[in-house]
């Protein structure tokens, strides 16, 4: 389904530029997408099942890499904080995660060298070929702001952040308990006297990160924004740019760190760095919105037929 999705985004952007619109599809999905991403989920349908998060942080307790060219030697994150992806899907035993940002290998296996982050660092995936997730028009605290917003149907735009030990305890057969479980449960282990820490390492300029309340929670840079307890917190951030900032991409680069104490305590250390990227892009004209979504229900509509007849 994935790739009859990607196959329909790019009948759609051939659609409108033999018929000479030069807007690229992207800004029609910035200001468009409750239309776009609603209308193709509900008739492609999708692999992945809903869970109410895709991020999660937890320990990372594999002690050798598992895959790849460096398989059989010793994981280079093996007790430290891991930022984790998690890819639920229909088919529940193929329910994992991705490392995103994760420390990793580089060259050659005899003399590896240990680097704080990995070829898959950023969010959207670079492998997927998905656009930076558009910052869209706000409304209340946001007036004035292109900020993210989770959209229905499009991957990586719920940035809901919170502790793998959410996953823990549900019914054994369901999509949370095959996530929890995956890896060989070498993400399961819980977070005791954890406080984790939310560390900006980069950010374009222009681009905040705003808390719940709408609090720039990096108004000081040099000073990490504490998440909550290891076990049980759950944090949402909104990113923002000002709404006359002129179209433009914008990253911001993390880490999680472990902020928590005592005097039997051991922190945790930190994890990797990680990256995720926005596309603010101008509003188009409302009869021009009017023209694209029509002619996009039609196409979609059109391919869905053909995808039935095969």
């Amino acid at each position: 389904m994935r790739d009859e999705k990607l196959q329909v985004n790019r009948e759609i952007t051939n659609f409108y530029h033999k018929r000479g619109f030069v807007m690229p599809i992207r800004s029609f999905q910035v200001f468009c997408m409750m239309l776009v991403f609603c209308t193709t989920n509900m008739i492609l349908g999708s692999n992945a099942m809903a869970i109410s998060t895709d991020f999660y942080v937890a320990i990372d307790n594999r002690p050798l890499i598992s895959f790849g060219e460096y398989a059989g030697l010793a994981n280079p994150n093996q007790g430290r904080l891991t930022f984790l992806l998690a890819h639920p899907n229909q088919d529940l035993a193929r329910s994992h995660f991705h490392p995103i940002g994760a420390y990793a290998y580089t060259g050659p296996v005899a003399a590896p060298v240990v680097q704080s982050t990995n070829s898959n660092n950023r969010i959207p995936e670079t492998f997927t070929g998905q656009s930076p997730l558009p910052l869209v028009p706000g409304t209340g605290t946001y007036t004035d702001q292109l900020v993210s917003q989770h959209i229905p149907g499009l991957e990586y735009s719920n940035q809901a952040i919170t502790s793998i030990q959410s996953l823990n305890g549900f019914p054994v057969g369901s999509v949370e308990s095959f996530l929890f479980n995956s890896s060989g449960g070498g993400y399961t282990s819980n977070l005791d006297g954890a406080i984790i820490a939310l560390e900006l390492v980069d950010v374009t300029a222009g681009l905040s990160v705003y808390d719940e309340t709408g609090q720039n929670i990096f108004s000081n840079p040099s000073e990490p924004y504490i998440l909550g307890d290891g076990n049980s917190f759950r944090f949402t951030p909104t990113f923002g740019v000002n709404a006359a900032a002129p179209p433009s991409s914008y990253s911001a680069s993390f880490r999680l760190l472990d902020l928590g104490s005592g005097p039997t305590y051991t922190t945790l250390p930190g994890s990797g760095t990680y990256n995720v990227d926005f596309q603010a892009a101008p509003v188009p004209e409302p009869s021009t919105m009017l023209m694209l979504g029509t002619g996009l229900i039609g196409l979609i509509s059109w391919r869905w037929s053909k995808l039935k007849t095969v």
